[in-house]
């Protein structure tokens, strides 16, 4: 992204600023950036209508620069563009005021972003751009029996550039000509996955890696042959970056499987700076601790923001979905991102366009990872830690009778229901048990059902 001009107040965080997306993360970034009543200015081309003097309207096309108050946005990872729909701000020969007009945002194009209040976020964001410039990409291949994928993965996106479906035959190992129509298919199909890699990489001037990746051998066969095509063609191009593959295993060659790769240890050890592993590492800790410590993982804005209140936070995962909702809504968020950083915690933001992304957004797209369990702020229980020889309801947190304490039922420190003295005398004991303990045990009975019923069950 080229920063042109930065006018951003120290005073009240508004401001302008003036930039050109030169790459296609770039149109993502702005696509997070860019919010409903935020002011974008820039030129444009629109259908101006003109009246000769005989009375003809003539209507062409004019370069206008226009100044828009947004109010909607729609991306399209596959094109590199984004459309933006606003109202004109400022009145002229070309367009009135209050006009509805759309822009397409493209690599290269040169807007300038006016905002009321640059908030945390959007400045976090900010930063994230200016330091894209000097990231590198990864090219993942995932294929399977005639099914492929050619995808570049960068910090936030993940991208299909190329689909590849050739539809091979089962071996028949008994006919020569089944053996023959599969053999020539599966060349088809891999020199399809060849040349679609080609494309993507170039000359490997921006891409740090190419993981390629299969159920079975299917990664290990492609790129066997890979390596002879290239030798076959002198491609000095890719032999001279083997080292840059990295083979691993998948379970399909659809392209969600490519967070598999990112999750694998053999691709993680040897690319260990890539921020989208990053991502894809916290959130499986994430998920790894709900199952063996759930009280130190939490999810839902309820349930999150009551953990930052605590100061208990160490890492807050959000998607960037969140930050582009209403105002009201992106308002709310922000201050958790901002608590959490006074607290001495950190804050990773989640590509949507990732498939860690997508996973993040099943459990509301916010969550974290606590430094200390803060209980279930339910507070204490009625009756509880007094005198006379009431049960801790942490030792029996499943029992509901021990919470209420053993005089609520009459039960002594050390004896029997009701506390009756013991007899010496057998038949006396055996009154007691046939009469006075079964009499009382009714009794307290009676008790725990009328307290079952005022507890709801």
């Amino acid at each position: 992204m080229k920063i042109l001009s930065r006018k951003i107040s120290s005073k009240d965080s508004s401001g302008t600023l003036k930039l050109s997306p030169q790459i296609s993360p770039d149109i993502y970034h702005l696509h997070n950036l860019i919010l409903p009543s935020d002011t974008l200015t820039m030129s444009s081309h629109r259908k101006v209508k003109t009246s000769t003097s005989t009375g003809t309207v003539r209507t062409e096309k004019k370069r206008v620069y226009i100044t828009l108050k947004v109010t909607s946005k729609n991306y399209d990872h596959t094109t590199d563009t984004l459309r933006i729909t606003g109202l004109n701000t400022t009145e002229s020969t070309s367009i009135r005021l209050g006009a509805s007009h759309t822009f397409t945002l493209t690599i290269n194009s040169v807007v300038t972003l006016e905002k009321e209040r640059w908030d945390f976020v959007a400045l976090m964001r900010l930063e994230e751009m200016e330091n894209l410039a000097t990231s590198s990409s990864l090219v993942a291949i995932v294929l399977s029996e005639g099914v492929a994928n050619v995808c570049i993965v960068n910090e936030n996106l993940t991208i299909v550039k190329h689909n590849i479906n050739v539809n091979i035959p089962k071996k028949r190992a008994d006919k020569y000509w089944g053996i023959k129509k599969h053999d020539s298919q599966t060349l088809k199909f891999y020199n399809k996955i060849f040349e679609g890699m080609k494309d993507v990489v170039g000359g490997f001037e921006r891409v740090k890696a190419v993981l390629i990746g299969g159920p079975g051998f299917c990664g290990n066969d492609f790129y066997g042959f890979m390596v002879e095509k290239a030798k076959g063609e002198d491609d000095k191009n890719i032999l001279n970056n083997l080292q840059r593959f990295v083979l691993c295993r998948t379970s399909s060659g659809h392209s969600y499987s490519v967070d598999e790769m990112l999750s694998s240890e053999g691709v993680r050890s040897k690319i260990t700076d890539a921020k989208v592993f990053k991502d894809v590492e916290k959130l499986n800790f994430f998920f790894r601790l709900m199952d063996t410590d759930e009280e130190r993982a939490y999810y839902g804005l309820k349930d999150v923001r009551r953990a930052v209140d605590h100061g208990a936070v160490s890492e807050l995962l959000v998607s960037d979905d969140v930050f582009r909702g209403k105002e009201e809504e992106r308002k709310v968020y922000v201050e958790l991102v901002e608590a959490v950083k006074e607290a001495g915690g950190e804050t990773r933001v989640f590509s949507s366009m990732h498939e860690s992304g997508r996973r993040l957004a099943q459990v509301s797209g916010v969550a974290a990872v606590l430094r200390f369990p803060i209980g279930d702020g339910g507070g204490e229980e009625e009756g509880g830690g007094g005198e006379g020889g009431d049960v801790m309801e942490e030792d029996h947190e499943d029992d509901w009778y021990f919470t209420r304490g053993a005089d609520a039922y009459g039960v002594e420190e050390g004896g029997g229901l009701g506390g009756e003295e013991e007899e010496e005398d057998e038949e006396e004991e055996e009154e007691e048990e046939d009469g006075g303990f079964f009499s009382k045990a009714k009794s307290v009975n009676e008790r725990i059902e009328e307290d079952m019923k005022d507890m709801g069950f």
